[in-house]
């Protein structure tokens, strides 16, 4: 055997071994999750996204309740419908309603990937089928910032339509951007049989994909086009809402969306005898933008439109019941949103239903009031 036969001959065994590993570690669950734990543990999509150590930090959850203590009550005997997208689920309908007492029916919205086919409030009481009755009172819709468009205003539908407008195009740029992300997303999570997902979700190739990519980082400041602003003390990474911020919002735009969810709140009165309660969740980069200090690189530079207090206004005008959360947000000292994530952590998630509990509490006592007033009449 010549040396060129032996080097080949080394180089093929070595081959073979690491794919041994590779296949095998994984099925070594001691191993997979001590030694090579990426996979396992809850870290969040941004980190998943980037795989730079400097962000590994695992996410925080609201304390469990035991499956027999979350209430259940059928839509037409709650008093509360609560819905909302991945920010809610059902154990915020189950904190508020240990918080006030009152029914609470929770429904969370997930309806795969594509931001096109997320429902409107009118759209979400069909769904579940709620029938118009004496018990029910509210209907709280919660929706991230940067969806907002995407639920309440009608010409997101350009691409059905075939408009091709100047505003229409600014939305799909947005629609396509989300959908490169959600695309990216459905790859790893479901495409289970695809070489792609069996190479990048290996425990082994995930570890060393971190070591590689933390080392780039720390060099070159090098990180990916997913998460294109990061804050480095304290850690924090951006991804979903960069696009819709960078988007001009004009006082035309925000008027249209507006009207779109009063026009939504009068047809959920007269068809369904529901107080819409609108609670719009502000972007953790709406928030956190500004917060960054010399330590940090690559930040945006970006000044906030005042898009949600601008929406606020104009909902005011239109006599819309909503959830002022920005300004609360914007006030708190504390850390509300996990850091290699989209979402608020505990802090903000308490902070969330304590705001939508005053909000609530405040309405039932004009309530009561109005009924008192008009049995003294």
């Amino acid at each position: 055997m010549d040396r060129k036969t032996k080097i080949l001959f080394v180089l093929y065994m070595l081959a073979g071994l690491f794919s041994l590993v590779v296949l095998i570690v994984p099925e070594v669950p001691i191993i997979a999750n001590n030694l090579v734990d990426n996979l396992s543990r809850d870290y969040g999509s941004a980190f998943r996204a980037t795989k730079i150590s400097v962000f590994k930090i695992p996410r925080e959850h609201l304390p469990p309740i035991p499956v027999d203590q979350i209430p259940k009550h059928p839509a037409d005997k709650a008093e509360v419908i609560i819905v909302g997208d991945s920010f809610f689920g059902e154990i915020f309908g189950t904190y508020f309603e240990k918080l006030t007492g009152t029914p609470v029916f929770a429904y969370e919205l997930r309806r795969g990937f594509d931001p096109l086919q997320m429902e409107g409030p009118v759209d979400v009481l069909k769904r579940i089928k709620f029938k118009n009755n004496s018990e029910s009172k509210y209907l709280v819709y919660e929706r991230v910032e940067r969806h907002t468009f995407l639920i309440f205003d009608k010409w997101i539908n350009s691409k059905k339509s075939g408009r091709k407008d100047r505003k229409a195009k600014v939305l799909d740029n947005i629609i396509d951007s989300n959908g490169r992300y959600n695309k990216y997303l459905k790859s790893k999570m479901i495409n289970t049989e695809s070489l792609e997902y069996l190479v990048t979700e290996n425990p082994v190739v995930d570890r060393m994909l971190e070591i590689r990519n933390t080392l780039r980082f720390s060099l070159f400041r090098e990180i990916s086009k997913e998460t294109p602003v990061y804050s480095v003390e304290p850690p924090m990474i951006f991804m979903e809402a960069i696009a819709f911020s960078r988007m001009k919002k004009t006082d035309e735009m925000i008027e249209r969306v507006a009207d779109n969810i009063a026009a939504s709140n009068e047809r959920i009165y007269r068809e369904y005898g529901l107080k819409m309660i609108f609670m719009p969740v502000p972007n953790k980069y709406t928030i956190y933008r500004y917060r960054y200090d010399e330590y940090n690189y690559n930040v945006s530079g970006e000044s906030y439109d005042d898009f949600l207090p601008r929406l606020y206004k104009e909902l005011d005008k239109r006599d819309v019941l909503y959830v002022d959360l920005y300004h609360d947000f914007m006030e708190s000292k504390e850390l509300l949103y996990h850091a290699s994530d989209a979402h608020w952590n505990p802090v903000g998630a308490l902070m969330a239903v304590s705001k939508l509990k005053e909000v609530y509490e405040q309405l039932e006592w004009e309530r009561l009031l109005n009924l008192s007033g008009q049995g003294d009449n």
